[in-house]
């Protein structure tokens, strides 16, 4: 084989158990959308199953391919849902998240024509901008959700635009509107056990407070710092890199000064050298944008 991607299934736990000591209390929930960053949705699931609390994807389907690999774990919906969906995501017991009420309403119809109750998380905007109600509209949505026998309220959570930055007064801005919006329905959340999340991987790390009962760990669980900032503030604690992708050279050429290299002669030699070929390129994934970087 020319090339290949290998995953390290012990790195990938021992990113999990040395985020998990950190943030203890707090419980952790490993993000794998996206094909689990690339190292294979299933795969890192059953490699870290027993060791958190849950798992967040984008994408219904993501939640079904899961459930379908045997993964019996808490799952929460990150991103949109079409109705068409809604079957499938309470056939799978995933929690979905909600932004507006118009989605809730659907979610719980479809959920009591089926005698059951939708988990959702309620996502709260503070300054990221894409999805989530205003501040000022979650208290009267959440009492709404809470008295909605069509929907089980299983959170609360907000994003961070700007975690990965230490001492960042956006951060903590955001993290004050946060429990600001919360502060009135705080006590039926907590009888409730309904939990309260907004750290990423660089919040969790650089900002304790932000933890609350749960992080959302992505890019950190397969042991990619999320900043130079985040590596630096760390101390002792470490990550290991899950992912290897390997090739081999497959030709040497020795070549003099002044030869341009690849598409577009990106790349001149400015002395006598060896140059290297990889058998690997865009189609396998290399970015174009790496060319001469």
């Amino acid at each position: 084989m020319l090339a290949e991607v290998t995953v390290d299934r012990d790195a990938l736990r021992a990113n999990v158990a040395a985020l998990s000591a950190l943030v203890a209390p707090a419980r952790y929930w490993a993000v794998v959308k996206a094909n689990a960053y690339g190292h294979g949705l299933a795969q890192t699931a059953l490699a870290l199953e027993g060791m958190v609390a849950g798992f967040c994807v984008y994408r219904v389907d993501e939640a079904a391919s899961l459930r379908a690999a045997g993964i019996r774990t808490p799952l929460l919906v990150l991103g949109p849902v079409e109705s068409r969906e809604l079957p499938t995501a309470l056939e799978c017991e995933a929690a979905l998240t909600v932004w507006d009420r118009s989605f809730a309403r659907d979610l719980s119809r479809a959920a009591r024509q089926r005698g059951k109750s939708g988990a959702v998380h309620v996502k709260v905007d503070t300054g990221v901008t894409r999805l989530g109600f205003t501040p000022a509209g979650v208290p009267e949505a959440i009492d709404a959700f809470l008295t909605d026998a069509g929907l089980a309220l299983r959170g609360v959570y907000t994003h961070l635009a700007a975690a990965e930055e230490l001492e960042s007064a956006f951060t903590l801005e955001q993290f004050a509107r946060f429990e600001k919006c919360l502060a009135p329905v705080a006590t039926a959340l907590e009888a409730r056990g309904i939990r309260r999340h907004a750290a990423a991987s660089a919040a969790a790390m650089l900002y304790p407070p932000l933890r609350l009962d749960l992080i959302r760990a992505g890019i950190a669980t397969y042991g990619i710092w999320p900043s130079d900032q985040t590596r630096a503030a760390a101390g002792r604690f470490g990550l290991v890199p899950a992912l290897s992708w390997v090739t081999k050279l497959v030709v040497v050429h020795d070549v003099e000064e002044g030869r341009s290299i690849g598409y577009g002669c990106t790349f001149t030699t400015a002395r006598p050298s060896h140059i290297g070929v990889l058998p690997i390129g865009y189609a396998e994934g290399l970015p174009r944008a790496l060319s001469n970087a």
